[in-house]
């Protein structure tokens, strides 16, 4: 499921979007986190850049995920949704000098061991 929302992100401004372990790619970018059925996007930016970090990850990360459908191969149908409130402030500079914002988003389709017992 991870690969779908990474191939969503991709089709906006941003096209430096990578899972979560992966090399970091040059500034700015995204790195997306799946936890359990949640998705935790983070946006990295050079210091300067805070105003448009945060306008990119109010915005168009919203609209490239917010109620979107997602299908993969396998029949794979996600839909993704905004945990609310979980746009974070800008964090301390990360281990490349970047400032960070995070986002968590979550998908209802994906059902846990838990969910069916």
């Amino acid at each position: 499921m991870l690969d779908l929302v990474v191939a969503q992100l991709k089709t906006g401004p941003w096209v430096r979007v990578v899972p979560f372990g992966s090399a970091q790619p040059s500034l700015p970018y995204l790195v997306v986190r799946e936890e359990g059925g949640n998705f935790r996007v983070t946006g990295h930016h050079k210091p300067d850049y805070y105003v448009d970090l945060r306008a990119y990850m109010r915005k168009e990360v919203y609209n490239l995920l917010q109620g979107r459908t997602l299908t993969g191969s396998g029949a794979r149908i996600i839909t993704i949704r905004e945990v609310p409130g979980s746009l974070t402030e800008c964090r301390a500079l990360s281990d490349d000098g970047s400032i960070s914002i995070e986002r968590v988003f979550y998908s209802p389709d994906i059902l846990t061991i838990g969910d069916i017992f």
